[in-house]
């Protein structure tokens, strides 16, 4: 059983494209625009600029940088019914969000997107198991999110369920990587759509009752759920919430700085519990960890990366250590999308997420992160 799955994580997180990319990023991106421009000529909003693009020079100057305040007069017309107005293919799911890190977002995904996707989960998966042990995908992976479905949104063909994209991936990812998960997204969704901090305690009641026998190994989760369930597993059941959940691997996205502010407290509770970062927004599964070397590696081979550094945009793998920049990708669904966080580059062809395009976010670019991009392994 475990050597079947393995062998199917390994199959979808096709290495070969990865290291290949990662080999030659230049000719890996050249390739992925070739991919990319044949799904925008199939919508209203790109076709005509699709056609005309020869090289990463002219897609450049074909198509302006893309925001999300712009995208959504294009969003607007995807959910009034009229999908090809920026998609190839009606959406599969609509990725909803938090708002934790600024104003919350509606992002479509398509067959192929989702397909995009579940290759890099894939791959933090494969690259985590084949540089220690594939034993952790023996248990069951638990699954802290919000409602993978908390409604419908669109009209006519455009009309597809929309949620948290941790739910999503709950639903939609894990199932298709052949994993065990508790609970299960139908149960998560059955505690409605009101979250809260009840909702929270009726979730982690549901975790503590779902898993006994059952064996959870792994998690793959925001931190601060982790530290929500550690804290509220001592004061109700006054255990150690290893006790109950042995991780020997936990998978963390969804925030800047997991390494130097996370990984501290959650190794508190999950001592023996390796911590691999991964970074995940709705607009897609951008990078992953080469476990135990720091900082995050493109997808080379999936999506186009640029990066905005010095009143200059250019491509993210010639960036050089230390520098830092507003990130900008290209995905099958986003043309040239500034995200609207900042990164800054490790060398050795990996980056670290500092935050949001802030002040904050930028100063954090000099003191400390400078120095310790330099000093990074």
């Amino acid at each position: 059983m475990l050597r079947s799955l393995e062998d199917t994580i390994i199959r979808k997180a096709r290495l070969e494209d990865y290291t290949k990319a990662q080999d030659n990023p230049a000719r890996s991106q050249s390739e992925v625009l070739e991919s990319l421009l044949e799904a925008y000529e199939e919508t209203e909003a790109w076709s005509e600029k699709a056609g005309e693009v020869r090289d990463l020079e002219s897609y450049r100057l074909k198509f302006k940088v893309l925001r999300y305040k712009e995208y959504k007069s294009i969003l607007r017309n995807i959910l009034q019914g009229r999908w090809n107005a920026g998609l190839d293919s009606a959406p599969s799911y609509y990725a909803a969000s938090s708002g934790t890190r600024g104003p919350p977002k509606l992002i479509p995904v398509t067959p192929r997107d989702l397909s995009d996707r579940i290759v890099v989960s894939a791959r933090a998966l494969a690259l985590y198991g084949l540089s220690t042990s594939f034993e952790y995908l023996a248990g069951y992976v638990l699954s802290l999110h919000p409602p993978s479905i908390q409604g419908l949104a669109g009209k006519a063909e455009s009309k597809a369920p929309y949620g948290h994209i941790s739910g999503m991936h709950a639903r939609l990812i894990t199932p298709a990587l052949g994993l065990k998960q508790t609970p299960i997204p139908e149960h998560v969704d059955r505690l409605g759509t009101k979250i809260g901090r009840k909702w929270w305690v009726k979730l982690y009641n549901m975790v503590l009752e779902e898993p006994a026998g059952r064996g959870v190994s792994f998690t793959v989760s925001s931190p601060i759920p982790l530290y929500m369930l550690a804290r509220y597993v001592e004061r109700r059941v006054n255990k150690r919430v290893s006790s109950l959940f042995d991780f020997r691997v936990i998978f963390l996205s969804g925030v800047p700085d997991i390494h130097m502010v996370y990984k501290p407290f959650l190794k508190h509770y999950w001592r023996k519990a390796d911590v691999v970062e991964l970074y995940g927004a709705c607009e897609g599964a951008l990078g992953v960890q080469e476990w135990p070397t720091p900082g995050l590696k493109p997808m080379y081979d999936v999506y186009l990366y640029e990066v905005k550094a010095g009143g200059k945009v250019k491509p993210l793998f010639m960036l050089e250590r230390g520098q830092h920049g507003s990130l900008i990708v290209s995905t099958s669904v986003l043309p040239r999308y500034e995200i609207g966080d900042i990164i800054v580059s490790l060398g050795k062809g990996r980056f670290r997420v500092l935050g949001r395009n802030t002040l904050q976010g930028r100063l954090k670019a000099f003191i400390p992160y400078k120095i310790l991009s330099y000093l990074a392994p």
